[in-house]
């Protein structure tokens, strides 16, 4: 079988809107990882302004980040494993609902039209890759947002209401496609078992065990309004994962139905994969030497930084294409999202222009 594995993460969303999509929010941007607590560099930073200011212990988070020197991935992680001091551990339960508040308001914000993400480069994407001879795509997406989501609604007709519906959307070109995003989304959730307000959770005003409150199933959102949670930010808790590099997956039923899949792999594209994730790299290791790769990062040596990661994690992956620096360039493309749509996509899809 010939199937195609796309991973998608920060940059993809950071450059989701495309070439046709006139009103955008530029202070609505996603975020790359290392923007996610900071203001970063020349740019309005209102979406990180806005929910840090309602979000103090996540501000806290991003105000100790910066001068520790580590990795924020590192910073995290450390958090998050930091039981014997709960004051700091109480820090790591706010950074969840950070990002839900966050990439919440991104998805409906930054491209301003009907239909909230479309047109995007997602979409150029799956219309694209429904014409390949690929048989079955599997998608990795470590994005929060909704904007790939929402592309898929809209191109295949197959909305994601419930987890099943992830792992069955068929295109009318008779196209599968395995869709999940193993860090968690902002409309997945677990239920809040002592129905602790999220503006508690914000000031740090919980219990050491707060976690074990949490259920271990979690919930799609209409899932859950379903089974009668509909009052979120009380009975609810987002099931996502902060970025801390090391991570389990939220929903392991996705993963589990992909992992077979995964062994009849020829081709990986990758879009704003930074290859950080040990996790995902498990997953690549599954996958016997492939025929054909594109990395996709913003430019040719943050390019060639996910290649030689993958390949030190993965050493038999690259088996059939292995070459020298180089010569492995064709492999690299040298842009974002955008311009590998514009440019490029395609051709590597092996698509006639018309």
């Amino acid at each position: 079988m010939n199937n195609l594995l796309i991973i998608t993460g920060a940059g993809a969303s950071f450059d989701v809107a495309d070439r046709y999509v006139i009103n955008v929010r530029k202070d609505y941007q996603p975020p790359l990882t290392n923007s996610l607590f900071t203001s970063g560099d020349n740019q309005d930073i209102k979406w990180v302004r806005d929910c840090l200011t309602a979000n103090p212990v996540a501000a806290q988070v991003g105000i100790d980040w910066k001068p520790s020197g580590k990795p924020l991935e590192n910073y995290l992680s450390d958090l998050q494993n930091m039981k014997d001091i709960p004051t700091l551990q109480r820090q790591y339960f706010a950074v969840p609902i950070y990002l839900h508040d966050l990439f919440s308001r991104i998805s409906h914000t930054f491209i301003e039209t009907a239909k909230s993400g479309v047109p995007s480069n997602y979409v150029s994407l799956i219309n694209a890759i429904v014409q390949s001879t690929y048989a079955n795509i599997i998608w990795l997406n470590l994005n929060y947002d909704l904007f790939a989501d929402n592309a898929i609604g809209y191109v295949t007709n197959n909305p994601l209401r419930n987890f099943s519906d992830y792992m069955n959307i068929k295109t009318k070109e008779g196209k599968e496609i395995k869709y999940t995003k193993p860090h968690g989304s902002v409309n997945w959730y677990r239920v809040n078992k002592n129905s602790i307000p999220w503006h508690v959770i914000r000031m740090g005003e919980i219990s050491s065990d707060f976690a074990a409150y949490l259920s271990e199933g979690i919930y799609t959102q209409d899932a859950a309004h379903k089974a009668g949670y509909t009052n979120v930010d009380v009975q609810l808790y987002p099931a996502l994962l902060a970025p801390v590099g090391k991570y389990e997956y939220v929903y392991n039923d996705h993963i589990n139905t992909i992992q077979p899949e995964l062994e009849h792999v020829s081709a990986v594209l990758c879009i704003g994969f930074s290859a950080f994730d040990n996790d995902i790299l498990n997953l690549l290791k599954s996958i016997p030497p492939i025929d054909n790769l594109k990395i996709v990062n913003g430019k040719l040596d943050s390019g060639e930084e996910v290649y030689r990661r993958i390949n030190n994690y993965c050493p038999n992956l690259f088996n059939k294409i292995r070459l020298n620096n180089i010569q492995h360039l064709p492999y690299i493309f040298d842009g974002g999202f955008t311009s590998f749509v514009q440019r490029e996509m395609l051709n590597w899809l092996g698509i006639r222009r018309i």
